[in-house]
């Protein structure tokens, strides 16, 4: 009787242990994908550069959490019209769609898109899978409209 309430009470004490250890293991798992995520993101932000996009507008455009393709369509619309990246933001913030900001900075949308495209193509550009986060930013400031249900 004395071993069977021991070996009860040792799997007491060991089963936190063990789900603690399972935790501490996920935790790590989570903070290794992070650091690859700000890899890649980092690298990708040095390809914009690359394109030749001023590191003051890929910060711009970065620091509001934007997924990559959205962070290259605001780059491409900011040099393609003139217009200041912070002016494109805060555009797409006032709920424009992409057609609409295209509209207000002179650009012919169906037009820009084909470029964006060919441009991507040509330039192999390779877009990092935008985050849960980065998608929430995207569809926060997108427009009813555009919201794919």
């Amino acid at each position: 009787m004395k071993k069977i309430i021991a070996a009860i009470l040792l799997g007491l004490i060991a089963l936190p242990l063990f789900a603690g250890e399972r935790q501490i293991k996920k935790d790590r798992d989570i903070d290794e994908h992070m650091a690859r995520i700000a890899v890649e993101r980092d690298k990708y932000r040095g390809f914009l550069g690359e394109l030749g996009y001023k590191k003051s507008e890929i910060k711009a455009i970065s620091n509001k959490g934007y997924s990559p393709y959205a962070a290259y369509l605001y780059l491409r619309m900011a040099r393609e019209s003139g217009v200041p990246v912070s002016r494109i933001i805060v555009l797409r913030e006032h709920g424009l769609s992409n057609g609409e900001i295209c509209e207000k900075v002179k650009l012919n949308y169906a037009r820009f898109m084909d470029e964006t495209d060919r441009e991507a193509i040509e330039k192999n550009i390779e877009f990092p899978a935008a985050t849960g986060e980065e998608r929430a930013v995207d569809t926060a400031s997108m427009p009813k409209t555009e919201v794919q249900e």
